[in-house]
């Protein structure tokens, strides 16, 4: 059922008050590519790219701190567990890695 022009008119005067618009420009083809990754994750598109540009820029403000806890420690324990897999001691992972550090 189409909505009235009383809502349409509504619709657009409270979107005027309660948002900014963006026009984002993708190359051919990529629109479709990003709506079917929304889709995926039952969201619309505009929600997919606003999580997107959080996402970012929460990962662009962090501190030096959370960068080295969440990129590089998970990684450190990565190569530290497939040493023991190998059968290394903690002795000899601890003197490789304070040679290559």
């Amino acid at each position: 059922m189409p909505i009235s022009e009383a809502r349409r008119k509504a619709n657009e005067r409270y979107n005027a008050k309660a948002y900014d618009e963006i026009k984002v420009r993708v190359p051919k083809g990529h629109k479709a590519e990003l709506q079917a990754h929304a889709e995926q994750r039952n969201e619309s598109l505009n929600g997919f790219i606003n999580r997107a540009i959080d996402t970012q820029l929460e990962r662009d403000n962090r501190t030096a701190t959370e960068i080295i806890e969440q990129d590089y420690l998970p990684l450190e324990q990565t190569i530290v567990n497939q040493f023991r897999d190998e059968g290394m001691s903690d002795e000899e992972i601890l003197q490789f890695l304070r040679e290559f550090s």
